[in-house]
This record gives C-alpha cells, structure tokens and sequence, in this order.
C-alpha cells in the first residue's frame, strides 16, 4: 500500500495492477499521474520470455524511457535493432517509431516512463477492450484485438501503429 510521507512510497510489491492490459505481461503502476501531478507516470512491467513483442508504434506526445530491470529485451527504434540487457536505459524521443521484444530465456522486468503520462490511459481502457474481445485475457497479442477498435482507441491517445491508418 502506498504511505505518503511528503511523497509517495511503494514497496516491493506494491502498486495497482492492471491485467490483460499488454499481452503476457503483468504491469504495476508506481506512480500515476495523480502521484506525480501530471509530469510523468512510472510502471513496472514483467514479461515472460518468448512472448510477441510491441509492434512498431509512434508516440506524438510523450517520451517513453525504459530501465531494464531484469532479462534481456530487444528494442526496435527506426531502423536500429538493440539488444538491451539488465542495467540498460533506452529513451525514446516522441515522434521515433519504436517497439521491443523480450528475448532470452528469462522473464524481462523493466520500468516504463512516461512523459506527460497520457498513455496510462491507453493501457487501462486496452485492458477493458481486451476483456470485451477475448475470453482468456491472459493470453491474448496484439492481433487478438479487433484492428479498427485498437486504431482508434490508440489514435485517441495520439499513438499509432506502424502500418496503420
């Protein structure tokens, strides 16, 4: 549970979960844009190894950064391919068209941030679009969801993905 102590703590293990929201991950939010009064949102992501990666996408309005914590993660950013493993940070400009794998063996585990921290959204309303379009939340990718809906739930928070309208 999170303490304010003129700030906002979470322990390990802590933080509000969303599942289904990114295929055969798990996300814990440890700080949203509440905590952070609108400037940046923290997340915590664990994937399991061998799992599709994010498609090629594009962010208008934020940066996103990632510290791998644990594993090894491949980063697709223009057209440079990145073996990231465990102590790495990639930053991805707004505007870069970008996505990752996780590769290896291992779970991955990293931190996600972004900033501003619109995407936070993306995920929860993601996570409520997987539950009405797949009965095994758990186990959905991304060609699980309907192309247009995705489109346009991914347009309204000012992503899209590589290929699309």
């Amino acid at each position: 549970m999170a303490m304010t102590v003129g700030g906002v703590v979470r322990l390990p293990g802590e933080g509000s979960s969303l599942p289904g929201a990114a295929p055969g991950a798990q996300i814990v939010w440890k700080a949203t844009v509440e905590d952070t009064e609108g400037a940046y949102s923290l997340q915590e992501f664990t994937v399991r190894p061998g799992q599709p990666g994010v498609p090629l996408h594009v962010h208008e309005t934020e940066e996103e950064a990632f510290y791998i914590l644990e594993g090894e993660v491949t980063f697709q950013i223009g057209d440079r391919a990145v073996r990231a493993p465990s102590g790495s940070f990639v930053l991805v400009p707004r505007g870069v068209v970008h996505g990752h794998t996780t590769t290896g063996t291992q779970p991955a585990r990293w931190l996600a941030i972004f900033s501003p921290p619109g995407m936070g959204r993306y995920f929860e309303e993601r996570a409520a679009l997987v539950a009405t379009t797949s009965p095994d939340a758990g186990q959905v990718d991304y060609s699980g969801l309907e192309p247009a809906r995705h489109a346009a739930l991914a347009s309204k928070y000012r992503m899209r993905f590589v290929g699309e309208g």
